[in-house]
């Protein structure tokens, strides 16, 4: 029988910047990956993955979850005795869909309910956040929902934002994978004042548009100049799939986060269909992609002790407060 577990988080796929809101907006989606927490049975440390990346990731501090985990525990004065960790990932690795994201909110959540200190939710927020390097995704799959983020100093301030009811994501999960670390190298440092205000105008009004349902402009507000066009090469068959999209009843379609999967907003009776049409857009390059039609995430990262209910973790930490 397996020992109880001490604490358990869940946590949600995020896609980020929606094209004009670079490095700005995060939208949490409704898969998620779990990390639980246990006490060893042989007083030895014990990892178990389970799921995406199970033959693949590293068992070692290496490993996002785990590096995570004990650099915020260090931080979060945790005193670690030997534990056996879970891993059960559903989010896809290097699509642009938050999977290292969550594995740092995961492993930074669960120092953090182990600290004696009670780290507060902007300080768990903010060490994501230094992890990660930029507060899209993250702030996201912590808050649940459309989330803006902005630089105060040292600090990032999430934001969530209202977002209006019958929306569905479609996504392309294409065949191969895009590190985020080369996605972001490519792009230029400094860029035209045209291109800048082409974006600005449009972050400013696209929260606007989520927020009423006003969905018919999302094919002008979802367009971009800072920094998808410079990542197509990297992915082939990323410009047939966003073109594809609307033809097949989208609303809108940008590149997810760094890519390599694209996304799409669409009424859900037509979902399945533009994820399928994206996916047809990759194969006109020669790539081969899976469809998936997703919600957005309202709840956010959820944590449980024990066999307790899940609960988001603002409240479990007012709770245990």
């Amino acid at each position: 029988m397996s020992p109880p577990l001490v604490v358990s988080v869940r946590v949600p796929a995020s896609t980020s910047n929606l094209g004009c809101g670079f490095d700005v907006f995060g939208l949490a989606l409704s898969f998620s990956n779990e990390l639980h927490l246990g006490p060893s049975p042989d007083g030895r440390w014990s990892v178990e993955i389970r799921g995406e990346g199970a033959t693949t990731l590293p068992r070692d501090r290496k490993n996002l979850v785990i590096g995570a985990l004990r650099s915020a525990g260090t931080r979060f004065g945790v005193r670690f005795m030997p534990m056996r960790i879970t891993m059960v990932n559903r989010i896809p690795l290097a699509r642009g869909l938050g999977s290292s994201a969550a594995a740092a909110t995961a492993g930074v959540a669960a120092a953090a309910f182990l600290s004696p200190r009670r780290p507060s939710f902007d300080r768990i927020l903010s060490e994501i956040a230094r992890i990660e390097g930029h507060p899209d995704n993250a702030a996201a799959a912590l808050l649940g929902g459309f989330v803006a983020s902005y630089r105060a100093g040292s600090s990032f301030v999430p934001r969530r934002l209202p977002l209006h009811s019958g929306l569905r994501v479609a996504l392309a999960i294409p065949d191969f994978g895009l590190q985020t670390k080369r996605a972001r190298a490519i792009l230029p440092h400094r860029v035209p004042l045209e291109d800048a205000v082409f974006n600005l105008s449009r972050t400013a009004l696209l929260p606007e548009a989520l927020r009423t349902g006003r969905y018919g402009d999302l094919s002008d507000l979802l367009d971009d100049r800072l920094h998808q066009d410079r990542r197509a090469h990297l992915i082939p068959g990323m410009r047939q799939a966003l073109r594809a999209a609307p033809k097949s009843g989208a609303f809108g379609a940008f590149l997810s986060g760094g890519g390599s999967s694209t996304a799409a907003f669409a009424p859900p009776s037509r979902a399945q269909a533009v994820a399928l049409a994206m996916c047809r857009g990759f194969e006109s390059s020669g790539r081969s992609a899976r469809p998936l039609v997703l919600r957005p995430d309202l709840r956010g990262a959820q944590v449980r002790f024990g066999r307790s209910p899940w609960r988001p973790i603002h409240s479990a930490l007012a709770h245990i407060t």
